[in-house]
């Protein structure tokens, strides 16, 4: 590898690192046994509360749901303090 090769990924990596740090971490969804459908996602390095919150409140993709239960994951054991979690059931397409 030559010296300029080196500097050039000496150079690129902690941008490229940056841009992986701030992007937001994608929403997981898992289905459960009794119909109802689990979305978490971890936040962000700079955001607040409210914005995980509502980032993972919109990707519900069902129009009408009741909230059977959610939280941040230092409410349940095992599960990293910068987890949100919601669970809910779909109530139907309207």
């Amino acid at each position: 590898m030559s010296a300029r090769g080196y500097a050039k990924g000496v150079l690129l990596m902690p941008l490229l690192l940056s841009c992986a740090l701030l992007r937001p971490a994608a929403v997981t969804v898992r289905s459960n046994p009794d119909g109802t459908e689990t979305r978490q996602v971890r936040r962000g390095p700079s955001e607040q509360d409210a914005e995980v919150q509502k980032r993972l409140l919109s990707s519900i993709e069902c129009p009408r749901y009741d909230i059977v239960g959610g939280g941040w994951g230092a409410d349940q054991a095992h599960q990293p303090s910068d987890l949100y979690w919601i669970r809910y059931r779909c109530k139907g397409k309207e």
